[in-house]
């Protein structure tokens, strides 16, 4: 009797599910409550308790004519009284009162109810109106009634729902639709397989991937529902990104020799995704870096310091801060001046892509907001192409180097107008190139010098700390040597020792030491007591202490700043995203290193020691700066790291651990691991997959 292999049962399972929905058109592939953003549970929202003569607000806008009520939840602490109620008032832009509704409060052990607030008024459409929701009638000592709101703020979580309309988006047809479209296609590709009759290890892997695939499909369409229901752009979002999500999980599972395609596919669109969902300027600093950007890009240089108040930024046309205003326009004639101190002391070598969109567009068009997405998208266009490009030279690590890229917070960064954007790019090819240097054995002839030496002037022009990553370099064996013991072949090879050691590593320090110098004449403190030169000083003459604070400083946030890092806090900094998300991607970032297998050239003390050092002194380096410039003199604590700076020192972290695993392999059988199929399909699946789901995060926080 022919064995049952697992891959068949599977399939088997799947081909029913799909029969069941071709034959019965009845199973409903996501459940959906028309209060599902109240009853969420999150710990981005919090109770406001009131008490009689308390109350809370917030401001309302209907999306669509003859709004029919509004929903909200409520809790109780303590036993309020037999008559307890609330009233809840609409105000309009004059401050007329257009509402007054008492709603008694209802007695029962439900913990969290839900109130539907009648509305009999007509609200316009796109209108501002004040929603003020005020306890009465709490008679007993200590009792409060706790509503629902915003991120912990007294702004309640609202819903509004509108006659003849369902209690969610007219799009969510659309994404069910689809979901079931690709359910059945799923399903007759299974078929196809079984007709086929094969068996085996290829046969058990597709299958068990497509079954992957279906799982974490059902869940990302479900979240999405959970969350997005009342916003169609969201849920035509989701619809987008279900199709690719489908097309890359059929192409890794049948086109695996492709991968590189592949990868490049899912990369940009998550990245295309990222561009739609994060609102402008809603990235960290992202409107500081646009106006620097702008500034730069016609030709001021150099950021101007103004007296009062003091602060630091330029003189530019007043349209360019209405970004996120479709009918703002570029008007040179009304000008005024721009604050960003937190980027003017930047390097314009960080904004050359959106220097560069920015002259462009304005061909076309004065619209600010046109020129501010032709930004977003002049970034990503470059950073995709130089994180392809290191995805394709680095001998090993590439499962470590895309999971590090799919991370949802350095997505963001690719993906919004940032300092970090071509940063963080061109650090990934750097590190390539110098590891499939040091993998080959190769020489450093001149070509190679210049090479580095410009991709190492740019990263330290881009952020200083950086520069760090230039030592990486003595990774390469030095493999020159004096073809003669004659007087003259030993001073070319001194000249030439020279010239590469000018090249590499003073050159890139030298520019960027004077361009920071220059540029940092821009710099103007956040508060009192801030001052690079006085904190130096005091860590000089206080080194025992300065210590003390590092490790306090790393032990109190490094846990903070991993989750920061892998995406956990996205936006600037205000978007929580699912814990999953985390736990997920230090799974993932531990399966990759740990599947590491090293060529010779990359596994010896060589690369042990300047793999270490270059992490640690890096570490150290970004943690100065901010204690520098951004830290009161002489604080126990060094406040204002963030997790996304320490993104690029991932990759060489994963080099430094693989030092410790098992023994190292020949070149081309290290790229042959790098290239082998199994896990590396599920990896991408799960990699996309908390991608989606940050991203429904960030529309989540959008909608809210």
């Amino acid at each position: 009797m022919k064995k049952i292999g697992i891959g068949r049962i599977i399939a088997v399972v799947l081909v029913a599910i799909a029969a069941l929905l071709i034959v019965t058109g009845v199973w409903k592939t996501a459940y959906v409550d028309k209060d599902n953003r109240l009853l969420m549970e999150d710990d981005a929202y919090s109770y406001y308790y009131m008490e009689e003569g308390d109350y809370a607000s917030r401001v309302i806008s209907p999306v669509r004519e003859e709004t029919k009520s509004i929903h909200l939840r409520l809790i109780i602490r303590n036993e309020l009284g037999d008559n307890a109620s609330f009233r809840a008032y609409i105000f309009d832009t004059n401050g007329e009162i257009i509402l007054d509704e008492h709603i008694p409060v209802k007695k029962g052990e439900k913990a969290h109810n839900i109130y539907e607030i009648p509305v009999d008024t007509a609200l316009t459409k796109g209108a501002s109106y004040q929603l003020i929701i005020a306890p009465e009638n709490i008679t007993e000592p200590d009792a409060m009634l706790g509503i629902y709101c915003l991120r912990d703020t007294a702004e309640p979580a609202v819903s509004l729902h509108y006659e003849g309309v369902e209690p969610y988006a007219d799009q969510l047809p659309l994404v069910i639709g689809l979901e079931k479209i690709l359910i059945v296609l799923l399903g007759a590709v299974v078929i196809w397989l079984l007709i086929r009759g094969k068996e085996g290890p290829v046969f058990t892997r597709q299958i068990s991937m497509l079954a992957v695939f279906f799982i974490l499909l059902l869940a990302y369409v479900q979240y999405l529902t959970d969350h997005n229901i009342e916003s169609s752009g969201a849920l035509y979002l989701g619809a987008f990104l279900i199709a690719a999500y489908f097309i890359a999980a059929m192409l890794d599972t049948f086109a695996a020799s492709y991968r590189g395609f592949i990868r490049a596919f899912i990369f940009i669109s998550l990245g295309i995704a990222f561009i739609i969902a994060v609102p402008a300027g809603a990235a960290a600093d992202e409107a500081s870096h646009f106006y620097r950007a702008y500034q730069a890009s016609y030709g001021q240089i150099f950021s101007a310091v103004f007296d009062n108040p003091p602060n630091s930024g330029g003189v530019l046309p007043f349209a360019v801060t209405q970004f996120a205003d479709p009918g703002a326009r570029i008007d040179f004639d009304n000008v005024a001046e721009v604050y960003f101190q937190n980027t003017a002391i930047y390097s314009p070598a960080c904004y050359l892509p959106y220097m560069i969109a920015i002259r462009l567009t304005a061909l076309f068009t004065d619209r600010v907001m046109v020129i501010f997405y032709a930004c977003r998208v002049a970034g990503f266009i470059t950073a995709t192409v130089l994180s392809m490009l290191a995805l394709r030279i680095i001998p090993a690590g590439r499962e470590l180097l895309f999971t590090v890229m799919l991370m949802p917070m350095a997505l963001q960064e690719a993906a919004c107008i940032t300092g970090d954007s071509l940063t963080n790019s061109l650090s990934f090819l750097f590190m390539a190139y110098i590891f499939r240097l040091a993998a080959e054995g190769a020489s450093l002839d001149r070509k190679r010098v210049i090479r580095l030496s410009i991709m190492g002037i740019m990263i330290s022009l881009c952020k200083l700390v950086y520069f760090v990553f230039i030592f990486l370099i003595l990774m390469i064996p030095g493999n020159k040597t004096l073809a003669s013991s004659s007087k003259e072949a030993r001073k070319a090879y001194y000249k030439d020792k020279l010239i590469d050691i000018s090249l590499l590593y003073v050159l890139p320090l030298t520019i960027s030491m004077i361009a920071n110098v220059l540029f940092g004449r821009a710099y103007v403190a956040f508060g009192e007591n801030m001052n690079p030169a006085d904190q130096v000083k005091y860590v000089l003459t206080h080194v025992p202490d300065t210590i003390m604070t590092v490790i306090r400083t790393t032990v109190e946030y490094l846990g903070g700043w991993f989750m920061a890092m892998s995406g956990d806090y996205l936006g600037a900094l205000d978007i929580r995203t699912l814990p999953f998300i985390t736990v997920t991607i230090a799974l993932m970032l531990g399966f990759a290193i740990g599947a590491l297998r090293l060529p010779a050239g990359l596994k010896n003390m060589r690369v042990l020691l300047v793999s270490g050092l270059v992490i640690l002194a890096g570490f150290l380096l970004v943690e100065g700066s901010i204690y520098a410039s951004w830290t009161e003199t002489g604080e126990y604590i060094i406040r204002g790291v963030q997790g996304r700076y320490l993104i690029p020192f991932v990759v060489p972290l994963g080099i430094f651990a693989a030092q410790f695993t098992d023994h190292p392999l020949p070149l081309m059988d290290a790229v042959r691991m790098e290239k082998r199929k199994g896990m590396m399909v599920l990896a991408d699946m799960v990699r996309v997959f908390i991608a989606l789901l940050a991203i429904v995060d960030i529309y989540s926080f959008v909608i809210l």
